[in-house]
């Protein structure tokens, strides 16, 4: 074999190394896509779930607060004993 053969064969064997490479980068970047939907939305619904726990815990704190209320005006106008 001479030296440009040798060169050519080479040059051929990066090329094919060179498209393998580029399409194994695209299916990462896919991948790595698909992932940051699925991490958007898991943080959508803990974004979601936050706002429905403070809801839930400003009307417990209302209903503790008014069954509070209620149980000392019944105990100050002597209805309980």
């Amino acid at each position: 074999m001479t030296a440009g053969s040798d060169i050519l064969r080479d040059i051929g064997r990066h090329e094919a190394e060179l498209e393998a490479l580029a399409k194994a980068i695209e299916q990462i970047q896919r991948a790595q896509e698909k992932q940051m939907r699925a991490v958007n939305a898991i943080n959508r619904t803990l974004a979601e779930a936050r706002g429905g726990w403070r809801t839930l815990m400003l009307v417990c704190g209302i209903s503790g607060a008014a069954g509070a209320f209620t149980w000392k005006l019944l105990a100050l106008l002597g209805y309980l004993r």
